[in-house]
């Protein structure tokens, strides 16, 4: 029985990934230009995802955009854009976030329930996609606090705490 969980988990997985790697949005104008410096960081949580949508906080060429796109909406709407200086950008490029795994799976939140999060990393030739269901990992939450201190309040990135139950195998 335990076994069948596990399948389903890591097939449910695959699928969600799947899902969120086809909708990134990957045009040419953003992917021309390989030596620039970019980071994307998208979540939701499955139960508020209905009245909150999904939350993308993401730097380019040294501008941060917080977009929020509701359940069936088509297209983004842009919440919040700042310049961003240079101390900043090298505070996250310090962070190494190309280092982290690609996936992060908490097995005591079930698939379907919980948080999601998609990293999309790009720094020079190196570039990272990072996916964490309901996971917590202390890099992330660097990322975060980086990123929570450059935006207003309402716009704050709830992210997980490191007491998060996460080893049930």
């Amino acid at each position: 029985m335990k076994s069948k969980l596990k399948i389903i988990v890591l097939t449910v997985t695959i699928l969600l990934t799947g899902l969120f790697l086809y909708g990134q949005d990957l045009d040419s104008t953003k992917t021309e230009n390989k030596k620039a410096f970019g980071l994307s960081f998208t979540y939701y949580n499955h139960a508020a995802r209905i009245y909150e949508g999904t939350w993308t906080y993401s730097i380019e060429e040294n501008i941060l955009e917080i977009r929020r796109r509701e359940l069936l909406a088509k297209k983004d709407s842009l919440i919040f854009k700042l310049a961003l200086d240079n101390t900043t950008l090298t505070n996250i490029k310090k962070l190494n976030i190309d280092s982290l795994s690609d996936y992060y799976t908490n097995h005591c939140v079930v698939m379907t329930s919980g948080n999601e999060y998609f990293i999309y990393y790009t720094n020079g030739a190196k570039e990272k996609k990072v996916y964490l269901h309901h996971y917590y990992h202390p890099l992330v939450e660097q990322m975060v606090n980086e990123l929570n201190l450059l935006i207003p309040e309402e716009f704050k990135i709830s992210y997980l705490q490191k007491d998060t139950k996460q080893d049930c195998e």
